[in-house]
């Protein structure tokens, strides 16, 4: 009799915690589902909607997975970037990398961003642009899910991103050209100018920026270039190299970010210090020393490391708590000098 009444208790009792269980765990699903917050963003191309997938995992207190993307992780500007990506890391506690190819091709870093997207790998992205209007696509796909997107560095304002952290390209040019003129008040003149990819967004903005200063005070220089100097410094030496073999009478240099170290390396080496001016873009650690030396006469420091960091911040607030960000958020840029370099140096924790 005993034998039967435990074989009849048993189920019952392993029914009865499986009951229990069970609809505790669907009690804790309909808590989820009850805090999940679907935030919104209104924009010119209309409402966005976070994800439910997303809003559920913030109210699961799942950790959010945010990428940077770029079309290439290992250039000068991105190393920097990560600076703010592991600032961000230690105050938020999300998954925040960088992502993106390692040859600079437009195409591959679109590939990849489908691939996480239409997997729903990412919570949200924050991007630099190859290439605006081809990458357009992708920003729908991404609105489409509720995956959240920002764009630094690099625009694509025509695009569903959300917002942009960054400055207007055309500015950083004027910078460049107020401090030529200081300089090199002759109105005449030969100009050689560089770029690491001279088709890009932010080179032609900067160009337009540059030149468009020195047209309206008159300057009628002799220009030549722009030449696409790449990621590999060792080439694009060879290409300025060639560009001063056929132009020995070259005063000025220009170039539109931090691979002005390129052209300041030949004009060290060629004694060349003093008898041309060179201005650049950027402060990372290789320009400030070439600015320290006087080699390069003057860079506009563009912030990357706050461009990480606050595109990850802004990304983690909408989710979490919905904040919404401006449309545009400028970050700070530095004029550096050989005057102010090592102050500034200091301040970036270089001396």
């Amino acid at each position: 009799m005993k034998k039967k009444l435990i074989f009849f208790v048993i189920p019952i009792l392993v029914f009865s915690m499986f009951v229990f269980f069970n609809g505790g765990k669907k009690e804790e699903e309909r808590e989820v589902v009850e805090k999940a917050q679907q935030y919104t963003w209104e924009t010119t191309h209309g409402t966005f909607v976070l994800s439910e997938r997303i809003a559920k995992k913030v109210a699961a207190g799942e950790k959010l997975i945010i990428r940077n993307s770029t079309w290439d992780p290992s250039a000068p500007f991105f190393k920097d970037v990560r600076m703010g990506i592991d600032k961000a890391i230690n105050e938020f506690g999300f998954d925040y990398k960088m992502v993106g190819p390692a040859d600079g091709v437009v195409e591959k870093q679109i590939s990849e961003l489908e691939t996480l997207i239409k997997a729903e790998q990412i919570d949200g992205l924050s991007i630099t642009c190859g290439d605006a209007d081809t990458m357009m696509p992708l920003f729908d796909m991404a609105w489409e899910r509720g995956i959240p997107v920002v764009t630094y560095d690099c625009d694509s304002p025509k695009s569903k991103r959300l917002a942009y952290v960054g400055w207007e390209h055309p500015m950083i040019g004027a910078i460049g050209a107020k401090y030529l003129m200081k300089l090199h008040p002759e109105k005449t003149g030969k100009l050689a100018t560089f770029a690491a990819f001279p088709e890009g967004v932010y080179a032609r903005g900067r160009f337009e920026g540059f030149f468009k200063v020195l047209d309206e005070n008159g300057y009628n220089l002799d220009v030549v270039g722009p030449f696409k100097l790449g990621l590999d410094m060792a080439e694009g030496y060879g290409v300025v190299e060639n560009t001063f073999l056929a132009n020995p009478d070259i005063e000025l240099i220009y170039t539109v970010d931090e691979f002005v170290q390129v052209p300041a390396e030949y004009v060290k080496r060629n004694n060349l210090k003093g008898k041309v001016i060179v201005i650049g873009v950027n402060d990372l650690p290789g320009v400030l020393t070439y600015v320290r030396e006087g080699i390069i006469n003057q860079t506009t420091g563009i912030n990357p490391a706050g461009q990480g960091y606050i595109t990850g911040k802004m990304l983690y607030e909408f989710i979490t708590t919905g904040k919404k960000a401006p449309e545009v958020t400028y970050v700070q840029l530095d004029e550096v000098t050989p005057e102010n370099v090592e102050e500034h140096m200091k301040a970036k924790g270089l001396l």
